[in-house]
């Protein structure tokens, strides 16, 4: 009996389950969204939030083809598989894949893969050093962020006992000042990047029962935003509970599309909150 073949959303999900049971959660790589994040060696790019947590290291990395080209080659089972993104319509995402989809959203991504290998696997290329940026404090940088923010968008805020967000009114609550100053932050970004889901902003469906999926993907969007802004900045929240990584295990393991879908829209997010730009949405 012939073996039926797994759709990329499948090794994705089975790639960041893999990582969960390894006791690594995916978007607290370090170097997703940092200075230190994985880049193409031809074209010295940043990867996409969602390859750099698909990947084990940061660093610069070739494609087999681009290897060939340079004459170079790689040590054997170093690969490590990436995605590529390109768009497709409903009634293409239906006929391909039989899958569900709603009516009103006319395109869905299509991935392909492809394998990428790290320099430092490879023999025959050359390595030039990363150059040193200058460090600067964290937390201010981190200020800069948030206060840019809330003024450019005009951001209602209020203080209160837990961060929390309205997605109704458009009004960010502020609690005090905690003793773990990355948690704080952490908070804080979180609910910036639910903020980005405004009508007037990115115009997310963001859910507004708990327990219910567009809730809970909405939830996943500030996680993984979060850590991005967190480590652009470079802040590294505290280790994660057994709780949390099964509880996301448990929501990845129903939903095969979930995790490449809400890291494309927290990527999108934050950056819209670094820049003010709507990037594209594939």
């Amino acid at each position: 009996m012939e073996k039926q073949k797994k759709s990329v959303f499948t090794l994705v999900t089975e790639r960041i389950l893999d990582n969960l049971y390894k006791d690594i959660v995916p978007w607290d790589k370090p170097w997703n969204g940092g200075e230190d994040c994985a880049t193409s060696y031809i074209t010295g790019k940043p990867y996409s939030a969602l390859n750099q947590m698909l990947l084990d290291r940061s660093g610069q990395y070739l494609t087999g083809n681009q290897l060939k080209t340079l004459k170079g080659k790689h040590l054997k089972h170093s690969g490590n598989l990436l995605v590529y993104y390109e768009l497709r319509s409903y009634r293409e995402f239906l006929k391909e894949e039989g899958g569900k989809m709603n009516p009103h959203e006319r395109t869905s991504p299509k991935l392909t893969f492809f394998m990428v290998y790290n320099v430092e696997d490879c023999e025959g290329i050359d390595v030039s050093p990363r150059e040193a940026k200058q460090a600067e404090n964290a937390y201010e940088k981190a200020d800069r962020i948030i206060e840019s923010y809330i003024m450019r968008e005009s951001l209602n805020t209020t203080k209160t006992v837990n961060f929390q967000y309205d997605n109704k009114e458009d009004v960010l609550g502020l609690a005090p000042i905690g003793e773990d100053l990355a948690e704080y932050y952490a908070a804080i970004f979180r609910m910036l990047i639910h903020s980005t889901g405004y009508k007037t902003r990115l115009n997310r469906d963001m859910g507004f029962r708990f327990g219910r999926q567009k809730y809970g993907k909405e939830e996943l969007i500030g996680e993984i935003g979060s850590a991005y802004l967190c480590h652009k900045v470079g802040i590294f929240t505290s280790k994660r509970s057994e709780t949390y990584k099964k509880e996301w295990a448990r929501v990845f393991r129903a939903n095969n599309y979930l995790f490449v879908s809400a890291a494309n829209k927290a990527e999108r997010a934050a950056k819209y909150i670094l820049t003010g730009e709507r990037p594209k949405e594939y």
